[in-house]
């Protein structure tokens, strides 16, 4: 038997999900910037700016009157990160793990390909600044990663 439900119904359960189903609550905090960012899993980071910077918009949607700077201050403290999803995006830390092979498998180079070697130092420069920010150590250096990775990072410990 196949259950089956309304496209009003559908309609509401894709607007609960993304945050759209009720009005903002006031006063809003830091706080709630970032859990509308979890929420949504990521945030695309859009540089059209009619009125504003896409992000920002698609915050103000779901939390309402809020300070636009607690998304860069998230970002400096280590609550979010950068990279590119579908497109870049601020990403939750906690999620920092599913996006590490990503990041990791951009720099693997075939047999007799030339090392990109400014993204090999891009990427270790975050993973660094991702472990400096924790202070969790095993985000740094894992057996898997590629040995021009793996000996740019035993070097800046």
């Amino acid at each position: 038997m196949t259950d089956k439900i309304s496209l009003q119904m559908a309609r509401n359960v894709m607007l609960a999900a993304q945050g759209l189903d009720q009005s903002p609550h006031q006063p809003v905090l830091k706080a709630d910037v970032l859990e509308a960012v979890r929420r949504m899993c990521l945030l695309q980071i859009d540089t059209i700016n009619v009125v504003a910077r896409s992000p920002y918009l698609v915050l103000w949607s779901r939390l309402g009157d809020y300070q636009p700077e607690w998304l860069d201050e998230l970002l400096a403290e280590g609550s979010l990160f950068e990279y590119w999803a579908h497109a870049m995006c601020f990403i939750p830390i906690e999620d920092y793990p599913f996006y590490r092979r990503l990041m990791v498998d951009a720099i693997q180079m075939e047999p007799g390909v030339v090392v990109n070697e400014k993204l090999v130092a891009d990427l270790a420069a975050v993973l660094l600044r991702l472990a400096d920010w924790h202070g969790t150590p095993d985000l740094v250096v894992r057996q898997s990663d590629p040995p021009e990775l793996a000996a740019r990072l035993e070097a800046a410990r």
